[in-house]
């Protein structure tokens, strides 16, 4: 009696906490009408709530899937989906909803990454298989938004079973394409067992990390850690930052910005001709060269964080830099000749060159290049060979004995 009575309580608290097995996954392969009606009953009472909970991710190039595992929009996916550590991007709910999410750490030799959703509210989300109770051969399904997302078809659901099991990967045969990394893996009780990582050439060899390698790494990811090196995602290399924006040295300190770039991170966060950037990362700014060291120490795809004087008033504003555009020498388009008084006289200017948009003509005399004194060819060429393509240089000139002063941006040889 004693022993039943222990049996009983057992099976009890296996119940009330929802880790009983079922017994289709310890079969071969379904026997009976009772073994599929099993299999699909299990799973007409999973979708539901698994579904409002897969979202797409639209990372402004390409797509992926993602899964909601908190109220407050805390999403699991794949870094080679969110790219790297503190990126913007939108989150797309099965019903169309966006919403703006930040992604947070990631692991990059097993695929793992964490978003947070940025904008406050109650969100649905899914339940961790933090016991690790699956199994090879275990009934499993997918989800994701195949391709990318799609109101009116909405999440793409497909059923397996766990054909391989490893450390930190786990194989089924879910027929997955692109569009679907990042998105969950569920028993068929629809608990979170793992996230799509490798997409396979063959749909049968599809690859997902196990949430056991999530939950080894929380803290970190949760925290905006890059942990360790792998093949899917790379850490910002310092130097390749870019913000495309001309600047000098303010007059009470600060770099003031005299030309903006189109088509930049400059000119997509908003900065404008005239405003004054004061700090960056919250670190003052004594002068343009305090800016322009600053961003040598950033990487393409990180962010920072601008304080400007604009008008008189102070503003913030946050950008993720670029990519630095190669470096090529520049290109101006005329043919200069020796003058006894000092500079150089143009004695050609080619069509559709930089020389020839900014107007500068035949006859004029340079004297000054950004207010280096010009004596002659050999000087001048030294000036502009340290220059590069998409560099704006200011030449001073003589014409008709009058001084003009000319911005002209260089062209690429």
């Amino acid at each position: 009696m004693i022993l039943a009575g222990w049996i009983g309580l057992s099976v009890a608290v296996l119940a009330v906490d929802g880790n009983e097995r079922l017994y289709v996954n310890d079969k071969k392969a379904p026997e009976n009408l009772k073994d599929l009606q099993k299999i699909q009953q299990e799973l007409q009472a999973a979708l539901p709530m698994v579904r409002k909970a897969t979202v797409g991710i639209d990372l402004g190039g390409g797509a992926g899937s993602g899964v909601v595992v908190s109220k407050d929009g805390l999403v699991l996916t794949a870094a080679h989906v969110s790219g790297g550590v503190d990126k913007e991007m939108t989150v797309i709910f099965e019903d169309g909803k966006r919403v703006k999410a930040r992604s947070l750490g990631l692991v990059a030799s097993t695929d793992c990454a964490m978003m947070q959703i940025s904008e406050e509210g109650e969100y649905p989300f899914v339940d961790l298989d933090q016991s690790d109770l699956s199994r090879l051969g275990d009934w499993v399904f997918s989800l994701g938004h195949s391709g990318g997302f799609d109101e009116e078809r909405g999440v793409v659901v497909r059923l397996g079973r766990l054909v391989q099991v490893k450390d930190s990967t786990i194989q089924s045969d879910c027929n997955l394409i692109g569009g679907d990394s990042g998105g969950p893996l569920f028993d068929l009780q629809g608990r979170l067992i793992g996230i799509h990582s490798r997409v396979g050439a063959s749909k049968e060899q599809n690859m997902h990390v196990p949430v056991r390698e999530f939950l080894r790494h929380w803290d970190g990811m949760k925290g905006g850690e890059f942990i360790g090196e792998g093949p899917f995602a790379q850490k910002p290399v310092p130097g390749t930052g870019y913000l495309g924006a001309i600047v000098e040295d303010g007059e009470e300190g600060g770099a003031k910005v005299r030309r903006v770039r189109k088509e930049t991170p400059a000119d997509e966060a908003g900065l404008k001709e005239g405003d004054v950037i004061t700090k960056i990362d919250g670190v003052d700014l004594e002068g343009k060269d305090a800016l322009i060291s600053y961003l040598q120490e950033k990487g393409a795809g990180e962010r920072v964080e601008l304080t400007i004087l604009r008008d008189g008033e102070e503003q913030t504003m946050e950008v993720e830099l670029g990519e630095r555009p190669p470096q090529v020498p520049g290109f101006l388009g005329i043919r200069v000749g020796e003058r006894e008084e000092g500079g150089v006289v143009i004695e050609r200017v080619g069509e559709d060159t930089p020389a020839a948009e900014s107007g500068l003509k035949t006859g004029d005399i340079i004297i000054k290049v950004d207010e280096e004194e010009i004596e002659d060819k050999a000087s001048f060429s030294a000036n502009l060979g340290a220059r590069f393509g998409g560099d704006f240089i200011e030449v001073t000139i003589l014409r008709d004995g009058k001084e003009q002063t000319l911005e002209i941006e260089l062209g690429a040889k």
